[in-house]
């Protein structure tokens, strides 16, 4: 149907298929697809007209225009500000083409993009709207043709197309790295540089997910022409279902197909054929395993997806020893049996083992992804306590597997142990979010302790099993404090972690951020012996310490947040040893930079926590120097954050332990008003927050004191 003429298709799919049946209508949307192509940067001026260039878009000076099509429009645009020369790709929206929900979405997403910096990735720069409301990104200028330009007018060698090739698997495999599904893989979206880079543009910015909660059944149905192309897009993708990084697995082994699939290699048959499986279980695992499947056709070894047998490994060994075997044969022809015997043999153990070497490092990849760097990003959002167990948990289970094995290797236990760490933290550990289980957390630590001690003596001095042992002792003292009630325990874990952490303190931020954290703790325990003349001076030995780091370091959000913890527990040691007049400098330095972490992400929980944690100190303190007025305005603040937390998730018994803090507190307040009805509600809150955390804690000596 696509071979005919435009206007010749739409009477095409009538005269050859029934009124109303699913055919005709999943060809109408085919072919609404193709006519509402994806706008692209950079790239030739197709379905040019007359239509008036803006003068400015933004900061920049429309010098003409690269493309158009029924989303908008791509113009060259040169920096008009006169500080620098500059030239870009900007993307404008036509005016009615998005929604209201479907633009802000598109903001968002073009935040998401902007983070992205790979050499093979046409960096998003800026964005934006017109004066009159119509979106704009602003993208890197790519001088050159699109690949299907490329593949048709360029005389490329096998291998340079194969290498060409890697560099999009590359850039693809960087985006799903960071969770970024491109949707839209074709050689429309990758364009070869004049200097032969290839740069992969339009990460579906202008359409939503198809998964979006808020994008209703019809408008998935409209959208399913927007984002895709036929011929590249995913069978479950023409069946409306939401795009996975598998959807990108198979755009990939089409656009291979065409660019080195000419000829009779089975090999390379066989690597398009898994890659572009209709069932997605069918298809490589990730855009990774395709390229290294790519890489070993290339280099002559045995391709996975083949399947072939020893005799086909057997093959693949010879042609790459050729030489050797000849001669062999030659000079050794009496020994031709016993030598080709082990040939196979020894061949058959080197497939068994670069089998087993990739199936371990793709368990590895998947579950480093989950436990650090999917973790990472969900634990900043809202409402997320049970998403962040079922990674941990699940990440932890793969690890697990690796480690069991004989002489793992110590850097898989020291990513089991940290394992352990991140899933004590969220099963119940100390004050952060948390389910509660405190009995839980404290044995997982237990477990991560007992990995650590797996890894020989000489080893465990090397500065990432220190970190993950720095960490471990931190939570659990923690928990020493908060959940046990067990100072002296406390301040000996705090003090070890010093001393482990101390070669590495000052080399970067999570060392710098981890050290300090354990000085605070050190600290911290005295105060929960109600000894502040102690706590003081090692809280100030936290602060000093930080003030002397590199202004890189010193400024960095990780060591900020452990700044301002310190800062809010020194405040505290200041006006329990009589000097408030620091004290309260002190605590407006530690609100400060709390909000200046929640500016830079609002929504983040630990530092809505934070925030919180600071405001209900300070409350405290004014409320002591009878500052009634402000004490008010500082607790109002502390307990709608931490209501707004726990009604956002109520699986996190963190947030309800910090909403019974505020609101003891504000009861007081209240009390010293003279508002004693409102003081008595407060405190029937309070007294019934403290009751579930008792009920889910058990005999935890820390929940029963609270209570």
């Amino acid at each position: 149907m696509l071979d005919l003429p435009a206007g010749e298709r739409v009477a095409w799919i009538e005269a050859h298929s029934d009124d109303g049946s699913p055919l005709r209508e999943r060809l109408m949307a085919m072919l609404a697809g193709d006519r509402l192509a994806n706008l692209r940067t950079g790239g030739a001026t197709d379905m040019l007209d007359d239509e008036r260039l803006p003068s400015k878009i933004g900061a920049y000076r429309i010098t003409g225009l690269i493309g158009q099509g029924g989303m908008g429009a791509v113009y060259r645009g040169e920096r008009a500000s006169g500080d620098f020369d500059h030239v870009a790709a900007i993307k404008l929206i036509r005016p009615g083409a998005l929604s209201e929900s479907f633009i802000e979405r598109f903001s968002r997403e073009r935040q998401i993009l902007a983070s992205l910096s790979h050499p093979n990735i046409a960096r998003l720069y800026d964005g934006g709207s017109t004066e009159s409301g119509d979106p704009y990104i602003v993208m890197e200028y790519v001088d050159g043709v699109s690949l299907g330009t490329w593949i048709e007018n360029h005389t490329a060698s096998v291998a340079e197309r194969t290498a060409l090739f890697l560099d999009i698997c590359s850039a693809v495999g960087f985006a799903h790295q960071n969770l970024i599904i491109h949707r839209d893989i074709t050689p429309s979206n990758i364009l070869v540089a004049k200097d032969g880079t290839a740069k992969l543009i339009d990460f579906g910015i202008a359409r939503p997910p198809l998964a979006d909660p808020d994008v209703t059944a019809s408008t998935k149905r409209s959208l399913a022409g927007m984002s895709l192309t036929p011929g590249y897009a995913a069978p479950e993708r023409a069946q409306g279902k939401a795009a996975t990084t598998l959807s990108d697995v198979y755009s990939l082994g089409i656009l291979l197909d065409r660019m080195v699939g000419e000829g009779g290699d089975k090999d390379l048959k066989a690597i398009v054929s898994r890659a572009s499986a209709d069932n997605p279980a069918d298809r490589y695992p990730s855009v990774d395993t395709l390229a290294d499947d790519v890489r070993d056709w290339r280099d002559g070894k045995v391709v996975t997806a083949r399947q072939g047998g020893r005799r086909y490994a057997f093959g693949k060994f010879v042609a790459r020893h050729q030489i050797a075997v000849t001669a062999s044969a030659a000079t050794i022809l009496l020994l031709v049996g016993a030598l080709v015997t082990t040939l196979i043999a020894n061949h058959t153990a080197e497939i068994a083992r670069a089998n087993a070497e990739k199936r371990f490092a793709e368990t590895r990849s998947i579950a480093k992804m989950m436990l650090f760097d999917v973790y990472s990003e969900v634990s900043k959002t809202p409402g997320s306590t049970k998403a962040r167990e079922l990674l941990a948990r699940t990440g932890l289970t793969y690890l697990d597997a690796l480690a069991a094995e004989k002489n793992a290797p110590i850097d898989i236990r020291t990513e089991v142990a940290m394992g352990y760490v991140r899933l004590s933290q969220v099963i119940g550990g100390g004050q952060a979010s948390q389910l509660g289980k405190l009995a839980d957390g404290n044995s997982l630590l237990a477990k991560a302790e007992k990995m650590l001690a797996t890894i020989p003596v000489d080893q465990r001095g090397s500065k990432p099993v220190a970190r993950v042992f720095a960490e471990m002792l931190i939570q659990r003292a923690g928990n020493d404090l908060y959940n046990d009630n067990d100072s002296k325990r406390g301040r000996a874990d705090a003090i070890e972690a010093q001393r482990v952490l101390l070669p590495f303190a000052r080399q970067d931020e999570d060392s710098a951020r981890l050290y300090a954290t354990a000085v605070q703790t050190e600290g911290d325990s005295h105060g929960w012996d109600d000894n502040y003349d102690k706590a003081r001076p090692v809280h100030q030995r936290a602060e000093d310490f930080i003030a002397s780091l590199p202004p890189k370091i010193r400024d960095s959000a990780g060591v900020t947040k452990a700044r301002s913890a310190n800062m809010r527990l020194l405040s505290e040691a200041m006006h329990k040893t009589h000097d408030d007049a620091a004290a309260i400098v002190a605590l407006d330095r530690a609100v400060a930079m709390n909000e200046w972490l929640l500016k830079a992400a609002p929504d983040d929980p630990f530092v809505l926590r934070k925030v919180a944690a600071s405001l209900w100190s300070r409350a405290i303190l004014l409320r002591e120097l009878k500052q009634d007025a402000k004490a008010t305005e500082s607790i109002n603040r502390a307990v709608e954050l931490s209501r707004a937390m726990q009604e956002r998730d109520p699986n996190d018994k963190g947030a309800l332990n910090l909403f019974a803090t505020t609101a003891e507190v504000q009861a007081q307040v209240l009390a010293d008003a003279g508002r004693y009805t409102e003081s008595f509600t407060a405190s029937d809150d309070v007294i019934a927050a403290h009751r579930r955390l008792v009920a889910l804690a058990g005999d935890a000596p820390g929940a029963i004191r609270s209570m």
